[in-house]
């Protein structure tokens, strides 16, 4: 009984390592696709509304869904997050994009890549495009939170935990009921 309830445990570790494994690496191919999708009008939208009026990020919020954050960076200039932090919080949970010249942008063609928050707590997936064209020089950088992906698969693991204990649980009684109940004629015979 030991030993298959050891292999039982074994063979539910394995399936939900693979099932979790699968899972987020599906969901982060869909976040590269949501990526690729609205990243490029995304940062058309910030250059746009950056190089148009005096007070660039006045309506900064509406530019990106709530899970996007975007970093403009001029040749020479800097660089401006969008939106920019309002509270310590916002700053720490905002992504550390790197501040690529528009040759660094154009070497990354498109690629999506990872980053880290500022204070290293949640994951983002970024991707840089060079600014076209010579009258401003430079790139912007667009993230997406993994947050929710990350909520995902820990909910899965804890969903997987909790049926782990019970099928574990349940085999092992019925295992050990039905080897008492087989062996209940030979304690007869005693």
């Amino acid at each position: 009984l030991a030993i298959m309830v050891s292999l039982l445990v074994v063979a539910l570790l394995v399936v939900g390592w693979g099932v979790q494994v699968a899972l987020r690496d599906y969901l982060i191919a869909e976040a590269d696709h949501d990526l690729a999708r609205r990243g490029r009008p995304v940062a058309q939208a910030v250059l746009d509304q950056f190089t148009s009026v005096n007070d660039p990020l006045i309506e900064e919020r509406r530019l990106l869904p709530s899970s996007y954050s975007a970093l403009i960076t001029l040749d020479g200039f800097g660089s401006q997050p969008v939106p920019p932090a309002r509270t310590p919080e916002e700053a720490a949970a905002a992504p550390e994009l790197p501040r690529l010249t528009q040759a660094e942008a154009q070497a990354r063609a498109g690629q999506p890549f990872d980053v880290r928050s500022a204070d290293g707590t949640q994951p983002w997936r970024a991707v840089a495009y060079p600014i076209p064209g010579d009258r401003y020089p430079g790139s912007v950088v667009v993230a997406m939170s993994l947050g929710p992906i990350q909520q995902a698969v820990a909910q899965l693991r804890t969903i997987l935990l909790l049926l782990g204990v019970l099928m574990v649980s349940a085999c092992a009684g019925l295992g050990w009921w039905a080897i008492r109940r087989s062996f209940a004629p030979l304690g007869e015979v005693e």
